[in-house]
C-alpha cells in the first residue's frame, strides 16, 4: 500500500486544473453509497462541502489527521533506522518530486496544490475500496484485515528483508484503517495530505543549506493547520476555561 501510494503521488502531474472535475465526478457516487450504508464517515465531509470549515467536528477531525500525517511520515525514517540497526538493505524514503526544491511557486503548486488534490482523490480511492470490502464480507473488522494484507502484498514482493517491510506496511495500513473507521474521510483526507506535504522536500534542522527554507515553510503551514484545527474543535470554548475542564 506504502509503495503504491509513494509512486502515484510521485508520478501525479502539477497541473492540477482539471482534477476538481475528476474528484466531483468520483465523489458524487461514492458519497450516495456511503450515505445509506456507512453515514457516519462522512458527517464532517458534508459539512465542509457545506462550507462549515469552523464546525468542532471539523476541526476534530483535521487534528487528527495532522496527527496521523505526521505518524505516517515518521514510518520512513523509522524504517531506515531499523534496517540499519539489523543490518538489512536500505528502500526509498518515500521523497516525493524534488521539484519543490526549485522555489516557493513550487512548493505551493506540488507541496499545498498538488498535494491536496491527490489526498482528496486517493482518499476517495481507498474509501471505495475499504467500503466495498466491508460490503461484500459484511464484518468491518475482516473487511479491514484484508485491507491490510492487501496493502502488505503490495510492498512485500522486491524488497530486500520482507519481514521488515510487511510489518511497517502494516503499521502504515493500521495508520490509515484508524483514521478512515474511526474518525472518518476527512481525517483520512488529512493524513495523507500531511504525509505527502511533509515528504514533497527533505525536512532539515540546518539553516544554512539552500533549502532550509522551503523546509521550514512546509513545517511551519503543518504547525498553522494544527492550530486551526485545535481552535476550530474547542467550538469557541477557551482551553483552560473552567467549562471545559468540568468536561
Amino acid at each position: 500500500m506504502r509503495k503504491r501510494w509513494n509512486n502515484s503521488r510521485r508520478s501525479f502531474t502539477t497541473n492540477c486544473a482539471g482534477w476538481p472535475r475528476v474528484i466531483c465526478a468520483a465523489n458524487a457516487p461514492i458519497t450516495r453509497c456511503k450515505r445509506r450504508r456507512w453515514p457516519s464517515t462522512i458527517i464532517s465531509w458534508n459539512r465542509v462541502l457545506s462550507g462549515s470549515l469552523r464546525d468542532p467536528l471539523v476541526g476534530r477531525d483535521v487534528l487528527v489527521g495532522v496527527l496521523l500525517g505526521v505518524s505516517l511520515m515518521l514510518l520512513y525514517p523509522l524504517e531506515t533506522l531499523v534496517r540499519l540497526w539489523l543490518g538489512a538493505a536500505l528502500r526509498w524514503t518515500g521523497i516525493g518530486p524534488l521539484d519543490s526544491l526549485l522555489g516557493a511557486r513550487y512548493v505551493i503548486a506540488i507541496g499545498f496544490l498538488n498535494n491536496l488534490c491527490f489526498s482528496i482523490l486517493y482518499a476517495l480511492l481507498l474509501f471505495f475500496l475499504i467500503f466495498l470490502l466491508r460490503v461484500l464480507t459484511r464484518r468491518q473488522w475482516l473487511g479491514a484485515g484484508i485491507f491490510v494484507l492487501i496493502g502488505i502484498a503490495q510492498d512485500v514482493p522486491g524488497s530486500g528483508n520482507p519481514m521488515i517491510t510487511a510489518l511497517f506496511s502494516c503499521l502504515f495500513s493500521i495508520l490509515i484503517l484508524i483514521a478512515l473507521l474511526r474518525f472518518g474521510f476527512v481525517a483520512l483526507t488529512t493524513t495523507l495530505f500531511v504525509d505527502a506535504l511533509l515528504l514533497c522536500i527533505p525536512i532539515t534542522t540546518d539553516l544554512s543549506v539552500w533549502y532550509a527554507g522551503n523546509a521550514l515553510a512546509v513545517l511551519l503551514a503543518v504547525l498553522a493547520l494544527a492550530a486551526f484545527a485545535f481552535r476550530t474543535s474547542l467550538g469557541g470554548q477557551k482551553v483552560f476555561a473552567g467549562k471545559l475542564l468540568d468536561e
